[in-house]
């Protein structure tokens, strides 16, 4: 399926395109949280739902010329892990008494697609961090049924102190940066982001999702098998879905969280699995993981650095892991082209891989 149309809001970034400036440049910009650092969207509002409607219109995720007939004939596929709790937790949500108080999922899903004048189906996915990826899954499948014509896979992940303090308490984050598979890495970096993926079933030129696959992780919800076997399956099924070979990868966007039990799990498998490493990097350094977000955000800054054609260099990574042995990019360097393999971990075991592909 091709990718008509990217947007991205993040800390990154304002756009897909100012994000990519900031990533090939290797600047990464958190701000801090509770003395921890966080990669914060640079709007500001008085309440949640005024935030949410400056940033959906800053996203702007689908083209000025999509006409009413065109949205009648779009789907929106929303993914998120928080939904409404960042307006629970302000001065304007309800009591907490009042069975109300916290909307269903599906009723954010209706009304971004009213926002948006979106007619055609709904469908939300809560399936914490591989939500956006899960909602792209669909997309995939409904747009290949012809069930509709365009769809809209939006990823929302918006800072609330829920989330912060949860991750906190499970001792997953680091007080110091985010660092993929440096020897020093000790834990995640939260991140927000609003970003989209406007899909369609035609094969023209751009980039096109060839392949998804998945696999499942029983190690334990926040635990990973380090033998590397729940990636090497997702990868497998990714590239058979695809059509491809190992061989045809040239570039690998790693989940790259910096927690000491995914980097291992994640190097496990592709050593396993690659002969010779191919070139890899995570942007979580310059996002944050943005938890059900991260499929739309990494894939839309994705897209835009490879167009530009340079691959991101890996932000603080400085001590190679003799434990890992494997060294993602340190410098930014010219997109030699080939297929993409992006991966992710996700809450509860879930394993998720894509095979991207760009077409001339």
């Amino acid at each position: 399926m091709r990718i008509l149309r990217t947007a991205h809001l993040s800390g990154a970034g304002l756009s897909a395109s100012a994000a990519a400036e900031h990533a090939l440049r290797g600047e990464s910009r958190p701000v801090e949280r509770e003395g921890r650092p966080f990669h914060a969207i640079d709007i500001a509002a008085d309440s949640w739902p005024e935030r949410l409607r400056i940033l959906l219109d800053k996203l702007a995720p689908l083209p000025p010329d999509f006409d009413e007939v065109q949205r009648a004939r779009t789907g929106l596929y929303l993914g998120s892990s928080s939904f409404f709790v960042a307006w629970a937790e302000g001065p304007d949500a309800p009591a907490a008494e009042s069975r109300d108080a916290m909307p269903p999922p599906a009723l954010l899903g209706r009304l971004l697609a009213r926002r948006l004048g979106i007619a055609g189906p709904v469908s939300v996915f809560g399936s914490a961090c591989v939500a956006s990826l899960a909602a792209l899954d669909a997309a995939c499948a409904d747009l290949a049924a012809g069930h509709v014509e365009h769809a809209l896979v939006l990823g929302l992940e918006l800072d609330n102190r829920l989330t912060r303090e949860g991750f906190a308490a499970l001792q997953l984050l680091s007080p110091t940066a985010c660092r993929p598979l440096d020897k020093a890495r000790n834990g995640l970096v939260l991140g927000e982001s609003i970003s989209a993926l406007l899909m369609t079933r035609d094969a023209g030129s751009g980039w096109h999702v060839r392949g998804q696959g998945w696999a499942y992780d029983n190690s334990g919800p926040t635990a990973a098998d380090l033998s590397g076997a729940p990636m090497i399956a997702a990868i497998e099924r990714a590239l058979d879905t695809a059509g491809l070979a190992l061989q045809d990868i040239g570039l690998v966007k790693l989940h790259g969280a910096g927690s000491p039990l995914t980097d291992a799990a994640e190097v496990a498998a592709l050593r396993s699995l690659f002969a010779q490493a191919p070139t890899s990097f995570s942007l979580k350094p310059y996002l944050g993981h943005c938890l059900g977000a991260s499929g739309t955000s990494e894939l839309s800054l994705l897209c835009a650095c490879l167009d530009a054609g340079c691959v991101p260099a890996t932000p603080a990574f400085e001590m190679p892991d003799p434990a890992l042995a494997w060294t993602p990019t340190r410098e930014a360097s010219d997109w030699q082209g080939g297929a993409v393999l992006a991966l992710w971990f996700g809450f509860g075991g879930q394993v998720a891989a894509t095979v991207l592909e760009r077409r001339a």
